[in-house]
C-alpha cells in the first residue's frame, strides 16, 4: 500500500506534468490559429486558378502541355496499360510528436497503399519517396524504401522555398520520362477536431471537364491572350503545380497544430482528473492514519487503567 509520502510525490509529479501540458496547449492554440488562417487563405487562390485553367482548357482543344493528363486516357481502365515504371510519392507529416494519432493515421494509409494497392495498380513500378517532416523520416527510414529526398525540420521555419526544392526533384525527371506519376499524401485540415489523411495526384495534372452550362467562362467563350496563349497557360499550369504542393503542406501544418492542441487539452484534463483522485486517495490514507493513531492512544490508555 502506498504511503502518504509516495502519494504526495506522485501528486507533485502529476502537477508538474499538468503545468507542462497546459503550457503546450496554450502554445499550440496560438500556432494552430496562425496556421489555420494561412491554410484557409491559400484555398481560394488555388481554387480560382484551378477553375480558370479548367475553363480555359475546355475552350482550347489544341493546347498541349506535357504536365497535363491527356484527355483521351481513361485512368481507371488503362492504368496498367501505360507502362508506369517509376512513381514518386511525397509524404508530408509532422516534425514532432505529442499530437495524438496524427502521424500514425497517415502512415497507416501510406503503408497499406504501398503494400497492397500500389502493387495492384502498378505491378512493374518502383516507388520513390520524398519525405517531409522528422516523424516521416523516422518512420520510413526503417522500412527500406527507395528514398529520393528527405526534409527534416520542415515546419520549424516553413517557407515557399520548400515547394521549389520538392518540385525540382521530380519535375525535370517527369518531363524526360524518368518519372511517370507523382502523388502526395498529407493530413487535410477540416477543423480543429478533425484531420483526414488525404492523397492528391500532382503529375500528370488532371482537370475534370466543366459542367456549368450558364457560366460566363463556359467552353464557348472566346479569350484574348497577351502575350500569347501558350505562354499564359504554361505559366498558370506551373503556378498551379506549385500551389498544389504548397496548399497540402499548409494544410498539414494546420492539422498538426490542431491535433497537438487537442492532445494537450486531453492530457491536461487527464492530469487534473488524476490529481483529484490522488488527493482523495491521500485524504483517505491520512484519515486512516489519524484513526489508527487515535485507536492506538485509546488502547494504550485503557491498558494503563487496567
Amino acid at each position: 500500500m502506498a504511503t502518504l509520502r509516495d502519494i504526495r510525490n506522485r501528486i507533485a509529479g502529476v502537477t508538474s506534468i499538468e503545468k507542462i501540458t497546459s503550457a503546450m496547449k496554450m502554445v499550440s492554440s496560438i500556432k494552430a490559429n496562425r496556421a489555420q488562417r494561412t491554410a484557409e487563405k491559400a484555398r481560394p487562390f488555388h481554387k480560382d486558378i484551378e477553375n480558370m485553367l479548367r475553363h480555359l482548357l475546355d475552350s482550347q482543344a489544341d493546347y498541349v502541355n506535357p504536365l497535363l493528363e491527356s484527355a483521351t486516357e481513361n485512368h481507371a481502365e488503362n492504368t496498367n496499360k501505360r507502362g508506369i515504371k517509376n512513381v514518386v510519392i511525397v509524404v508530408v507529416a509532422g516534425d514532432k510528436g505529442m499530437c495524438g494519432a496524427f502521424n500514425n493515421n497517415l502512415f497507416k494509409i501510406v503503408d497499406t497503399y504501398l503494400k497492397t494497392d500500389f502493387k495492384n495498380l502498378y505491378p512493374d513500378a518502383t516507388p520513390h519517396l520524398i519525405l517531409v517532416g522528422n516523424k516521416t523520416i523516422e518512420h520510413y527510414k526503417k522500412l527500406h524504401y527507395n528514398i529520393l529526398a528527405q526534409f527534416d525540420n520542415a515546419f520549424t521555419h516553413l517557407q515557399f522555398s520548400l515547394v521549389e526544392k520538392i518540385r525540382d526533384l521530380f519535375l525535370n525527371k517527369f518531363l524526360v520520362g524518368e518519372v511517370d506519376r507523382v502523388e502526395l499524401y498529407y493530413n487535410k485540415f477540416i477543423n480543429v477536431m478533425k484531420q483526414v489523411p488525404t492523397n492528391n495526384q500532382l503529375l500528370p495534372i488532371i482537370f475534370e471537364k466543366s459542367e456549368e452550362k450558364n457560366d460566363k467562362h463556359n467552353a464557348t467563350a472566346e479569350y484574348i491572350y497577351e502575350p500569347d496563349k501558350k505562354t499564359i497557360l504554361d505559366a498558370l499550369i506551373n503556378q498551379y503545380l506549385d500551389l498544389s504542393t504548397w496548399k497540402p503542406i499548409l494544410e498539414s501544418n494546420a492539422a498538426e497544430q490542431a491535433a497537438r492542441l487537442i492532445a494537450m487539452d486531453k492530457a491536461t484534463q487527464n492530469a487534473q482528473d488524476l490529481i483529484k483522485e490522488l488527493e482523495l486517495q491521500y485524504n483517505n490514507a491520512r484519515q486512516a492514519a489519524i484513526t489508527t493513531e487515535m485507536l492506538e492512544i485509546v488502547g494504550g490508555a485503557e491498558a494503563l487503567k487496567k
